[in-house]
């Protein structure tokens, strides 16, 4: 989260909070798009390491005033835009304890209508390796 604030702005990048659950709320947070919310979606261990796999998902958002070609068009090129910066971003990062940040799929969650003007929505679920220290391991 610090790191896409810091590349992108304080009022471009949230923490996944259900903040699509009142109109007042997608207006708000429209106003400010395209936007990204940042989800963690779990983690599990690998089998016979010191090692385990986390799994996070981020999710693009950006609304346009209306079903134009050319707005639409120009939407989604500023969602691909933003997805590749954060990409790039991302492959740069250098953590103690961690792999490289990796891109897994990318996918278009949903493109309508609505009240609040064309919604788009793509999703990128990014998979890092974090490596835990062997408490058996003789220091």
């Amino acid at each position: 989260l610090n790191e896409l604030r810091l590349l992108l702005g304080e009022n471009k990048v949230y923490f996944f909070n259900n903040d699509f659950a009142s109109e007042e709320s997608i207006a708000r947070v429209l106003k400010n798009s395209p936007i990204v919310f940042v989800d963690f979606l779990g983690d599990s261990f690998v089998k016979n390491t010191f090692t385990k796999l986390c799994e996070f998902e981020i999710s693009i958002i950006h609304a346009t005033p209306s079903v134009n070609t050319k707005n639409r068009e120009a939407s989604f090129k500023e969602q691909m835009n933003f997805l590749e910066r954060i990409e790039n971003h991302l492959f740069q990062l250098k953590f103690n304890h961690a792999g490289v940040i990796m891109p897994t799929t990318l996918s278009k969650e949903y493109s309508e209508m609505t009240k609040n003007g064309f919604l788009s929505i793509y999703k990128r679920r990014f998979e890092v390796m974090l490596y835990i220290e062997n408490p058996y391991e003789e220091v």
